[in-house]
């Protein structure tokens, strides 16, 4: 089924010259970077109107390290996941990997200290 929608642009001016353009929601009409269209909706319009959070105000505490965890392979280009490993890209200084993989076994050890907390509390 096709559709159509209007959508209004407006820009601004910076200050270090020309210009910034914006969409206008149309269910609110403020001005956006983004227009979405979620799941289920009928018309695109902005983050607020359609009240959508960001994936981090999802993440419940006790998920935050693996969350880091699995998010530190993806910045380097690994295979995601918990023990996947990490592997230095080429062109990354080793000082650089040897910190992001200490970050890493940090990370971990977070990790497994979350695990036994979850398993102790489901032998409850």
């Amino acid at each position: 089924m096709d559709r159509t929608q209007p959508i209004r642009f407006i820009y601004t001016v910076p200050q270090y010259g020309g210009q910034r353009w914006w969409m206008v929601c149309p269910l609110r009409h403020e001005r956006v970077g983004k227009l979405y269209l979620p799941n289920g909706g009928n018309i695109f319009a902005g983050r607020k109107a359609w009240r959508l959070g960001y994936r981090s105000q999802r993440v419940a505490k006790r998920d935050m390290a693996f969350e880091r965890l699995f998010s530190l392979p993806r910045k380097l280009g690994c295979d995601e996941g918990w023990e996947a490993g990490l592997y230095r890209q080429k062109g990354m200084w080793h000082r650089t990997f040897e910190q992001h993989l200490e970050r890493y076994w940090e990370l971990d050890g977070q990790c497994a200290v979350e695990m036994i907390d979850v398993l102790s509390r489901l032998r409850r």
